[in-house]
């Protein structure tokens, strides 16, 4: 790696480590995926890079800070609604997310940034309604409102700014 001069590579100016996650609403979930050194994407990543270039790779995954970069928890065709990705991610539905997949990423402090996507735009059907801001407007969607209020569980997830349709939850 590093003295490969083909492809050189210095992996100590690797300073974080950008993910896209777009299956963890259930607490639980996240947790399995990346808390802790047998997270899965941690034990995964030294499994395959293990013996590779002479590098800890253990020591690097495990100590490296990981940036969200794009996240969110209703994207759609497996996604839920924006109501219910709002009821997750500020653990005001315990029974199907536990605390929700945001409380996780914020618990585990190797999760230095966080990144929603999309913040704002035009509502896709292919991508559902997952945007915190759909209209550009002051106003802003149930996961919005989560964003803003930090996750918490105080926050109101049912209703839409004046003239939008109803996002109705699937929730039991």
């Amino acid at each position: 790696m590093a003295n490969d001069p083909t492809y050189p590579c210095d992996i100590s100016k690797i300073t974080a480590i950008a993910i896209h996650d777009y299956s963890t609403c259930v607490e639980d979930t996240a947790n399995q995926q990346f808390l802790g050194p047998e997270g899965e994407f941690q034990a995964g990543f030294v499994a395959l890079m293990d013996g590779y270039g002479g590098i800890d790779w253990y020591k690097f995954i495990n100590e490296t800070p990981y940036w969200m970069t794009e996240t969110n928890c209703n994207h759609k065709p497996w996604g839920i609604s924006n109501v219910d990705a709002c009821l997750a991610v500020t653990g005001q539905n315990q029974k199907h997310y536990g605390n929700g997949g945001m409380y996780a990423y914020n618990q585990n402090t190797q999760f230095e940034r966080m990144a929603w996507w999309s913040v704002s735009g035009t509502i896709l059907a292919s991508v559902g309604s997952n945007y915190l801001n759909p209209n550009n407007t002051a106003e802003v969607f149930p996961c919005g409102r989560a964003f803003i209020n930090g996750f918490g569980s105080d926050t109101d997830c049912t209703s839409f700014p004046t003239g939008d349709p109803s996002d109705e939850s699937d929730a039991e």
